[in-house]
């Protein structure tokens, strides 16, 4: 099961990119981000722009060291982030608790009853 990571907002492929090559550095996450390009522009030889992060979930508490990666990251930032699993997406502003996006995540993953 995938998680896939959006930035909202004007600056999100930028944004998505930095987030995308620090979220592939963190211990416990290392080969499980892909940044997944659009298609590229008219103008463009190579891939368009990062769309979207591609997250592997599986086990091993990949999603507790994705969770406070990404709290971490909004701390830093004033972006809002959308993840989406199995089709249920949900937004995360900055400063969210990394307890609220590991409970998303648990949760789509149908590890955890409580949304």
């Amino acid at each position: 099961m995938d998680a896939e990571i959006r930035v909202v907002g004007e600056a999100g492929g930028a944004e998505l990119a930095e987030l995308g090559r620090w979220l592939a550095a963190q211990r416990g996450l290392v080969g499980k981000v892909f940044q997944i390009q659009g298609e590229p522009g008219e103008q463009e030889l190579s891939g368009g722009a990062v769309e979207l992060l591609s997250v592997a979930l599986g086990s091993g508490g990949v999603v507790s060291v994705l969770s406070s990666a990404l709290s971490a990251w909004l701390g830093s930032r004033q972006q809002t982030i959308k993840i989406t699993v199995d089709g249920t997406s949900a937004e995360f502003p900055a400063g969210t608790e990394p307890e609220v996006v590991a409970r998303y995540l648990r949760a789509v993953k149908g590890e955890d009853s409580r949304a």
